[in-house]
């Protein structure tokens, strides 16, 4: 997790400075003050953009799942785990301040061993959502808005046990769904017309559908291309 964390931030400082790069002056409305832009420059110069315009998307990242107290499942605490994903997606924007995105995402799987009373245990995890995300866009300037995402998945959980017990393998596998309501924050970088970067923080809420699972945290990078 750290290393998202780090990515994160990188890439939140790195939007702020682009951004602050920016001249304008204020009469009224913004004006630009620079007016000779050097080449290298002109790709993050964005005209005014028609709506509604759709999206392709692929976000990649961590997320970290956290089990509820109830339940009957015994290895909770072993299955708690961090997790890499990746998520593509298809949106629209109906407008400069709103969009919306549905998407798919997968966990990678992840495996935990310990010991129990001289046992052996070892207990696998991943889980995939397909869900649909509101989007509310607060432009900054042309190039940078901040980002605030409602939105809602069907999760579908996938966890296998393997022990060794006094000399016997013994195996299971238990397949739970639910759903999880989704709340999101951050930024959005737009490069120029069609390709903008992202960078977001996701709070998923187990509602029901599942004794194990309580929520997950996600923290995700992407791109965007807008036609």
């Amino acid at each position: 997790m750290r290393k998202f964390v780090f990515l994160f931030v990188f890439l939140s400082v790195s939007i702020c400075d682009l951004a602050q790069a920016e001249y304008y002056r204020q009469n009224g409305t913004k004006r630009t003050v620079q007016q000779n832009i050097p080449v290298y420059k002109q790709v993050y110069q964005i005209d005014n953009a028609q709506y509604p315009r759709y999206t392709l998307g692929m976000d990649v990242g961590g997320g970290h799942l956290s089990l509820g107290k109830d339940g009957d499942f015994k290895y909770k605490s072993i299955a708690e785990n961090e997790y890499n994903l990746f998520k593509p997606s298809l949106g629209i924007r109906f407008s400069e301040k709103i969009g919306a995105e549905i998407f798919y995402q997968q966990s990678s799987e992840e495996n935990k061993n310990t010991s129990l009373n001289g046992n052996s245990i070892d207990v696998g995890v991943k889980y995939a959502a397909y869900g649909l995300d509101f989007l509310f866009y607060q432009p900054i300037d042309k190039q940078l808005d901040i980002l605030m995402s409602l939105g809602a998945a069907f999760y579908d959980f996938d966890i296998d046990v393997a022990a060794n017990l006094l000399g016997t393998n013994v195996q299971d596998s238990l397949q739970d769904d639910a759903i999880g309501m989704r709340v999101g924050l951050g930024f959005q970088f737009n490069l120029n017309q069609q390709w903008a970067a992202r960078a977001m923080l996701h709070y998923v809420s187990i509602t029901g559908g599942t004794d194990y699972v309580e929520n997950i945290m996600e923290m995700s990078l992407g791109l965007r291309y807008s036609f």
